[in-house]
C-alpha cells in the first residue's frame, strides 16, 4: 500500500520523526522510568501525557508546522517535554542559553523569529528586560510558582488537558531545531536540523555506545547545547532512562552522590569536571559498581585524566567526542578500545559521517598532512537560518567544512592541530573571539583589542583580552568586566585584561595572533 493511502498512524510509524520515537517507545514500555529530575520521577507514559498536553496547548493556540518555540530554562524535565511537544505538532524548538545576557537574547528571539518563549521562573529578569522589545512573542510560559501576569502556567498546561496523540502529519525533513552557534561575524547563527538528522546523529551515539534499555544516564551537558539535544534523544529512543541533576553548577560531590543513589551506567563529564571528582578527599567512599561508562566532548579530554580514570575505574568505557552543532553533533570518537593506544586522537568517524581533509583550495590532503574537515553525510545540518551566504560558505559541493584543522595517521585516527576559526573551548562552552572583541570595541575608551584563548589547569582554555586605549583614556581591568558584564554572557567575557600599547600586525594589517598567544599565552595553574 501507498504511504499516501494510509492512516495518519500508519503514516508516521513509517518515519523518522522524534515525538513518533517517544510514542513508540511509551507503547513499548510505559510503566519504565524514563527521566528523573530532582523529586521529579516520570515513566514513559508518564512524560508522554505531559508532552501531549503541550503539544495539544500549543496547537489549541494556533501553533504549527514551522512556527518557532524558544526555551529558557536550567536543565530539567520540562526543556525535554517542550522538544518532545514541538516535535509532535511539526514546530521548530529554538533553545536559548541561560546565561545569555538581555540583548544576547532579544537577538536570538527575533532573528528565529519565535513566537512563544517557554522559561524558568529563575530567569524572569532577563525575560522582563525583552519582553516589550520583541512583539513576535505572542505567548509566554513560565516554568515555576510565581508566573508573572503576562505568562501561563506550564504546570497547568501540562498536568491537565488532552492528552491524546497529536497525530499531525510531520515529515522527516521538517524542520525540528534551531540551536544557535556563534560565528566568525560575531553575530550568532542558527543551525537548522531536521528530524531525520537529528535522530541519524542520535542512532550514530546508539551505536557507538552500544546503549540498551537497561542503561541509567546521568545528564550533565546544558539541554540547550546540540550535545544535549542529541543525548536527550538517545536514551529515551533506547527505552533507557535520563537522569537529571537539581543542581546548576557541576558539583562533584552531589555527582557522585546521584551515581550511587540513581545506579548510573553512564555519564557526560567534560575534562574540568573530572578533575573536580577526582579533587574529593573520600571519593573511595562511593558505590560506583553500576557506573561503566564516561563520555565526554568540547574539548581536550587530557590522557593523564584517562590514565587516572581508568586506575581508578579499571573497567570504565571512556568515549571521547568530536563534534560540533552544525553536524547533529559529533564527526568522530574514539572508542576505550583504542583510548590507551591513540590518546590524543580524536578517533575514528561514526558510522553515518563521511569526513576528508583539504586544503585552501579544496583538494584533499595526504596522510600526516594537516587540512580543514570536511564532512557530509545524514547529519549535517540543513542551513543556516536566514543566512544563506554563511551557508553557502560552509557547503561546498556537498561537504560541510568545519573550520577545524586536524590530519589523519596511517591507521586513519584524526588529531586536531588548532581551530582554524580561533575558536575557545572554555569549560565546554565554545567562545568565539570575534563577539567578544566587538563587545570590547564598544567601549568609547578602546581603540582596538585581540582577544586569545590561553590554557587554563582547570578550564582547558580561558578568555584573554589585550587593550590598546585611545590616546590620554585610562581604564583598569575591573571597570573593563563590569562594562562587559551587561553585553556579554559570564562565559564569554575576559577573565584576563592586558593593556599594551599596539598589537602586532602582519605586513597586510591583520593581527597575529600567534604572536600574542606565545607573548601572552601562559598556563593558568591554580
Amino acid at each position: 500500500m501507498a504511504e499516501r493511502e494510509m492512516g495518519i498512524e500508519e503514516r508516521l510509524a513509517r518515519r523518522l520523526i522524534i515525538g513518533e520515537q517517544l510514542a513508540r517507545s511509551t507503547r513499548k514500555t510505559p510503566g519504565k522510568e524514563v527521566l528523573v529530575y530532582g523529586d521529579t520521577r516520570l515513566t514513559f507514559n508518564g512524560l508522554n501525557q505531559r508532552v501531549n498536553r503541550l503539544a495539544n496547548h500549543f496547537a489549541e493556540m494556533g501553533i504549527g508546522r514551522g512556527d518557532k518555540v524558544s526555551t529558557l530554562l536550567f536543565n530539567c524535565n520540562q526543556i525535554i517535554e517542550v522538544y518532545y511537544a514541538c516535535a509532535k505538532i511539526g514546530a521548530v524548538a529554538v533553545p536559548l542559553n541561560f546565561r545569555l545576557t538581555p540583548p544576547e537574547i532579544k537577538y536570538i528571539l527575533e532573528d528565529s523569529d519565535s513566537c512563544v518563549l517557554v522559561f524558568g521562573e529563575a530567569l524572569r529578569e532577563p525575560v522582563a528586560k525583552v519582553k516589550d522589545e520583541v512583539p513576535g512573542i505572542k505567548h509566554y510560559i513560565c516554568c515555576g510558582k510565581q508566573v508573572p501576569g503576562y505568562a501561563a502556567s506550564y504546570e497547568e498546561i501540562a498536568d491537565s488537558g488532552n492528552d491524546a496523540e497529536p497525530l499531525i502529519d510531520v515529515e522527516e525533513n521538517d524542520d525540528a531545531f534551531i540551536v544557535y552557534t556563534s560565528g566568525t561575524t560575531g553575530r550568532p547563527k542558527g543551525a537548522v536540523s531536521t528530524h531525520k538528522q537529528q535522530l541519524m546523529g542520535a542512532i550514530n551515539c546508539i551505536i557507538a555506545m552500544q546503549v540498551t534499555r537497561r542503561d541509567r544516564f546521568l545528564f550533565m551537558p546544558p539541554l540547550f547545547h546540540q550535545g544535549g539535544v542529541t543525548l536527550g534523544i538517545v536514551y529515551p529512543l533506547m527505552n533507557a532512562t535520563i537522569v537529571i541533576p537539581s543542581f546548576l553548577a557541576f558539583d562533584p560531590k552531589a555527582a557522585m552522590d546521584l551515581i550511587e543513589k540513581e545506579k548510573i551506567t553512564g555519564a557526560f563529564l567534560v575534562a574540568a569536571m573530572g578533575n573536580a571528582v577526582f579533587m574529593l578527599p573520600d571519593l573511595n567512599r562511593y558505590d560506583t559498581s553500576s557506573w561503566k561508562t564516561w563520555l565526554s566532548t568540547g574539548g581536550v579530554f587530557p590522557a593523564g585524566l584517562k590514565k587516572r580514570i581508568l586506575d581508578q575505574w579499571p573497567d570504565m568505557r571512556i568515549f571521547d567526542f568530536f563534534g560540533m552543532t552544525e553536524m547533529c553533533p559529533l564527526m568522530t570518537f574514539l572508542s576505550p578500545r583504542d583510548m590507551l593506544e591513540k590518546p590524543n586522537s580524536v578517533g575514528m568517524e561514526f558510522p553515518f559521517v563521511e569526513m576528508r581533509l583539504v586544503d585552501a583550495r579544496d583538494r584533499e590532503v595526504g596522510v600526516g598532512e594537516v587540512g580543514e574537515g570536511a564532512y557530509r553525510g545524514p547529519t549535517v545540518m540543513k542551513e543556516y537560518y536566514k543566512k544563506p551566504e554563511a551557508t553557502a560558505e560552509s557547503m561546498k559541493d556537498g561537504w560541510f567544512h568545519g573550520g577545524d584543522l586536524l590530519f589523519k595517521d596511517e591507521d586513519g585516527f584524526y588529531n586536531i592541530v588548532d581551530r582554524k576559526k580561533d575558536m575557545i573551548v572554555s569549560g565546554a562552552e565554545n567562545v568565539y573571539p570575534v563577539e567578544v572583541e566587538n563587545a570590547i570595541l564598544s567601549n568609547e575608551k578602546v581603540l582596538e583589542c585581540a582577544v586569545i584563548g590561553v590554557p587554563d589547569e582547570k578550564w582547558g582554555e580561558t578568555v584573554k583580552a589585550i587593550v590598546v586605549l585611545r590616546p590620554g583614556e585610562k581604564m583598569t581591568e575591573d571597570e573593563l568586566k563590569a562594562f562587559l558584564s551587561d553585553n556579554l554572557a559570564g562565559y564569554k567575557r575576559p577573565r584576563l585584561v592586558e593593556f599594551v600599547d599596539a598589537l602586532p600586525r602582519n605586513a597586510m594589517g591583520k593581527v597575529l595572533k600567534t604572536v600574542l598567544r606565545d607573548k601572552y599565552g601562559s598556563l593558568i595553574r591554580y
